[in-house]
């Protein structure tokens, strides 16, 4: 008998909501109909129980994405970068980062002359060396040299330009820089340059060796400082003290190479960039693992020691990448990064048919392609000069040049060298 009477209540219970939902559905038929859809689509809300299901499932997939839904919703990509590229930093890569999105975003870039990487004449700085010649670009990424006349640069690009650059623990630079640079200055000064020992004869006595006539000398002190427009030479607390705060106001973001993919999360959220295809990569001027060298506790301390300027640098500013992390987000910032490095190593597995030597500098490794790959994996493994000259030929049709306006690339590559032999005493 109770059952029954259960069966009776279910059966009721359930005639009633199949009632309550009929008429439910006519309702909001009728209505929808009587709507002009054109008007409709901005007016609609959803009911209150559905926006609170709704937040509850947007804050889980952030959680879960980095941040994808809420924060890139709300901001545009940005027009107006510059990229402070400094040497044996890994800057490279983050150049080919930056060229794919001014690709993306059809950015007007200033150029060196083409199959040239010194932009506006490194070391000099000399705007009639950037091409093509505009009133304003919306990104400077090759290597230039910071100017110590702000102005000159500034002046160059949209008010609210943000500012970035990528520094390296200095003991992890200064070997590499040391291995990579064989015509000057270490090759001149140190006797059986390319033997096992010649680092840490140097370290030894690196005063003894530095001499300001060789040139490109200013590669083997602070070369880092040297890039960012600083007197590279100068190592008191005083200016060390000022110089931080000067770049800490100056730079939007400094990412950190031992830091890397932290640094493109933030990257990526300070551009508002899109999906992590954006800040994806394969290392690029990767030195051949025979070329290294193994530096005792000893030598890092003297690297360190020896380039006090980058070091102080380079502490402050991991200090204050480990700030922007905790503002991101600990376990959100693990999120991305694992993402990143999963889509990065499906990248790598996808393009990438093997590492060999490059044949002009057989000690840098060059990347190979897997035959019949898309566009994506032969722009991975461009370099700058590469890539900058690529961009080039297409910017022509979405940047406004004038004709009139333009140095003669024959011209500039003659200028350029004029700017470096005055600098360098070549």
């Amino acid at each position: 008998m109770k059952g029954k009477v259960k069966r009776q209540r279910c059966c009721g219970t359930l005639k009633i909501f199949f009632a309550t939902f009929v008429v439910f559905a006519l309702i909001h038929t009728k209505y929808l109909f009587s709507l002009d859809k054109r008007k409709s689509v901005n007016k609609y809300e959803l009911p209150d129980s559905l926006k609170s299901l709704q937040l509850r499932m947007n804050t889980s997939v952030r959680a879960e994405r980095g941040g994808d839904i809420i924060s890139f919703a709300k901001c545009n990509p940005k027009r107006g970068i510059v990229f402070l590229k400094t040497h044996k930093t890994g800057s490279t890569t983050m150049n080919n980062i930056l060229l794919r999105y001014a690709k993306k975003h059809k950015l007007s870039v200033g150029l060196p002359p083409p199959r040239r990487w010194e932009l506006a004449g490194y070391p000099a700085f000399n705007e009639k060396l950037i091409d093509p010649q505009l009133d304003q670009y919306e990104m400077l990424c090759h290597h230039f040299r910071m100017p110590a006349d702000m102005e000159r640069i500034t002046r160059l690009l949209p008010r609210d330009a943000v500012f970035i650059t990528i520094l390296r623990d200095p003991a992890e630079a200064f070997e590499s820089g040391f291995a990579f640079f064989r015509d000057y200055p270490y090759s001149v000064w140190v006797e059986n340059y390319r033997s096992p020992d010649a680092l840490a004869r140097f370290l030894d006595r690196p005063a003894r060796f530095y001499n300001r006539s060789t040139p490109w000398y200013f590669r083997a002190k602070n070369y880092q400082a040297y890039d960012l427009g600083l007197k590279h030479e100068r190592e008191d607390d005083g200016y060390i003290s000022k110089v931080l705060r000067e770049l800490e106001d100056r730079f939007s973001l400094v990412l950190i190479t031992d830091r890397m993919d932290e640094s493109l999360v933030l990257l990526r959220e300070l551009l508002c960039m899109g999906s992590m295809d954006d800040i994806s990569y394969i290392r690029l001027k990767v030195r051949q693992e025979r070329t290294r060298r193994v530096s005792t506790e000893r030598m890092i301390e003297q690297m360190h020691r020896w380039n006090r300027l980058d070091s102080a640098l380079y502490n402050h500013f991991l200090r204050k990448l480990e700030e922007k992390i905790d503002a991101y987000g600990r376990k959100r910032m693990e999120a991305a990064v694992e993402e990143l490095r999963i889509r990065t190593a499906e990248l790598e597995g996808k393009c990438v048919l093997e590492y060999d030597q490059e044949n002009m500098r057989p000690w840098i490794s060059r990347i190979r392609v897997r035959p019949g790959t898309d566009k994506l994996c032969q722009e991975l493994t461009w370099g700058e000069v590469k890539f900058g000259d690529y961009v080039r030929k297409i910017q022509k049709s979405y940047v406004p040049i004038q004709p009139d306006k333009q140095v003669p690339l024959e011209n500039m590559r003659m200028i350029l060298e004029r700017e470096q032999r005055k600098i360098l005493n070549i």
